[in-house]
């Protein structure tokens, strides 16, 4: 016990990393709050994708390869001290078990990283938008045949998550890529 008791406290970013459940090679992204303002910008913002209950979608690319591009969505914390929230850590947790797993109709999560006070989580990018925008365009006329191909995608999906014990508490047009 003794060997304990000169060792300093954890830092919030070894807390957040240990309640995310992260390995010691994903937690380069991880810094406590002191660090938020030196961390440097792995992605450049090309611009907004569009916002949702948890927070804001901007699409970017990285620093180094300004190529490709990514969905990077925002969510702020509310509370710096609090730390990142519940709903937040389960998305993170369900993503990274979804990625060691995947499934091609699952977006993937590409990174996770705290910067200005808020998490943010990198997919890969989907070109064409949500089905909500496709469905809503007058000027698209969706065939039949393209309407089982999306409903057998989603229940592929679905029937993939399930399997992996995650259940998906919002499926609706606009979360369908």
């Amino acid at each position: 016990a003794r060997q304990f008791a000169d060792a300093a406290p954890p830092t919030a970013a070894v807390r957040w990393a240990e309640r995310l459940k992260l390995r010691p090679s994903e937690q380069r992204n991880i810094h406590k709050p002191d660090d938020w303002q030196q961390q440097p910008k792995a992605y450049i913002k090309d611009g907004s994708l569009g916002s949702g209950a948890y927070g804001v979608v901007y699409k970017a690319h990285k620093r180094d390869d300004p190529k490709t591009f990514y969905a990077v969505k925002k969510i702020r914390l509310q509370h710096v001290s609090d730390g990142v929230s519940f709903n937040a850590m389960r998305e993170i947790r369900a993503l990274r078990e979804m990625k060691a797993n995947p499934h091609p109709n699952i977006i993937l999560l590409e990174d996770v990283f705290v910067r200005n006070k808020s998490v943010h989580l990198v997919f890969e990018f989907m070109p064409r938008g949500d089905l909500e925008k496709l469905i809503k365009n007058p000027t698209i006329l969706l065939p039949e045949a393209h309407a089982k191909a999306y409903a057998l995608m989603l229940l592929g999906a679905v029937e993939h998550c399930h399997s992996m014990w995650f259940l998906h508490r919002d499926i609706k047009p606009s979360n369908l890529l």
